[in-house]
């Protein structure tokens, strides 16, 4: 080192303190990005978690107690809460398989070349756009039983004989839930599933063509490949937004009648809310998200073993 040029031996000392620099410059300008998400969501989260474990009560002066896992003892025997967790995993199950098996079915159809399929993309994204309020209500005059439009559908079933009270009974509310999702959640979705089709290389379509592979061959070997990984994240999205799913339920049923059609959600506010409970329905809050973790951490563990997009 002695025999060294003084500027050789002081390199090593100057590429730490630019490294240094360097990093202190990206964390000084990721401070305010962590900052917001740390105040946005992470605190509340923190502040939920304790509530769960406290007898809090809305509008109460006095401080609340802890009363450790007492509110997830409960939650365990309480009659509501385990038809709510029911009625939250049959709705996302149902809603899931509809709407992405429909929007691939429209998006095959719509990547096809036919007159108008223009005007056909642009008709189906309107659901999409539409107010979800302004469209819940719409809905719940098209499920009047006295004059709603849904009526006719239903009559011309067989075995239906008069109108149904589509809101007042247990199972046409569930179906009733079901259409109006299918319905506001089916536009992104087809656009989205449509948007991956058309990144497929058409020459792959020509050579099954040459092959003579029928259009169920096609679909399989070239099409699925070729969407699955958007079928992937979609899945994932629509599996968390259907366990999370309040204003449309709220709105057209409240989670009635009685708590047929009550999820975790719908559930954790009438309990956090209406009856004023914090605690307990920030309990119920937590298994939700629970819940919800539990699916990622599901997607992302089959994605890293199967992969989305090779051969399952």
């Amino acid at each position: 080192m002695r025999g060294l040029p003084v500027s050789s031996q002081l390199r090593p000392g100057r590429k730490l303190s630019l490294r240094t620099r360097r990093l202190l410059f990206i964390y000084l300008m990721a401070a305010p990005v962590a900052l917001h998400l740390g105040f946005v969501f992470a605190y509340p989260i923190f502040q939920q978690v304790f509530l769960s474990f406290t007898d809090a009560r809305l509008l109460e002066r006095t401080p609340p107690n802890i009363v450790g896992l007492d509110n997830y003892v409960e939650l365990l025997s309480s009659g509501p809460f385990r038809q709510a967790f029911a009625n939250t995993i049959s709705y996302t199950l149902v809603n899931v398989t509809l709407v992405i098996s429909v929007a691939v079915s429209l998006a095959l159809l719509l990547n096809q070349d036919f007159t108008g399929r223009k005007f056909a993309r642009v008709l189906i994204a309107l659901p999409w756009a539409f107010p979800e309020v302004a469209a819940v209500l719409l809905w719940s005059w098209m499920y009047s039983k006295d004059f709603g439009v849904m009526n006719l559908f239903a009559r011309g079933l067989p075995w239906v004989t008069e109108n149904p009270s589509w809101l007042l009974d247990a199972n046409t509310a569930r179906v009733a839930i079901e259409i109006i999702s299918l319905w506001q959640f089916l536009p992104f979705y087809t656009l989205v599933i449509l948007t991956a089709l058309q990144s497929i290389d058409l020459e792959l379509y020509d050579a099954a063509k040459i092959d003579g592979a029928g259009s169920v061959a096609t679909f399989r070997n070239i099409s699925l490949p070729g969407i699955s990984p958007t079928l992937g994240v979609m899945t994932l999205l629509i599996t968390i937004w259907s366990i999370k799913r309040f204003s449309t339920i709220y709105l057209l049923t409240g989670g009635g009648p009685g708590t047929s059609t009550a999820t975790l959600v719908i559930l954790t506010y009438n309990t956090a809310i209406t009856n004023l409970n914090i605690g307990f329905g920030a309990a119920m809050g937590i298994v939700g998200l629970v819940v919800s973790l539990l699916v990622a951490v599901a997607y992302f563990t089959l994605e890293r073993r199967l992969g989305f997009g090779g051969e399952l």
